[in-house]
C-alpha cells in the first residue's frame, strides 16, 4: 500500500463530522507523544553518570538540599490552594 499524500489526508479530514475532529486531534497528539521519547532519550542519557565522580559527601549534601527545597516548595503550594468547603 502506497503512503497517502498530505492532500489525500486533508481531503479525508475535511469529510469528517465536527465531533470526530476531537477524536482525531487526540489520536494525532498520541502519535506525536509516542514519537518524542525516542528522540529525547539520547539527550536524557547524556546526563547518565554525570555525578559519578562527585565526592560522596557533596552528593549527600546536594540530595539533602533538593529534598528540603521540594518540601518547602510543596508546603508553600499547599498553603496557597483554594479550599471549597
Amino acid at each position: 500500500m502506497a503512503a497517502p499524500s498530505i492532500q489525500d489526508i486533508f481531503r479525508d479530514i475535511s469529510t469528517l463530522p465536527a465531533d470526530k475532529l476531537v477524536e482525531l486531534r487526540q489520536f494525532i497528539d498520541f502519535l506525536r507523544f509516542t514519537l518524542k521519547p525516542a528522540s529525547q532519550a539520547s539527550s536524557i542519557l547524556s546526563f547518565a553518570g554525570s555525578w559519578q565522580s562527585m565526592d560522596e559527601q557533596v552528593f549527600d549534601d546536594l540530595m539533602d538540599d533538593v529534598s528540603e527545597r521540594r518540601k518547602l516548595g510543596f508546603s508553600e503550594r499547599r498553603n496557597n490552594e483554594t479550599r471549597f468547603d
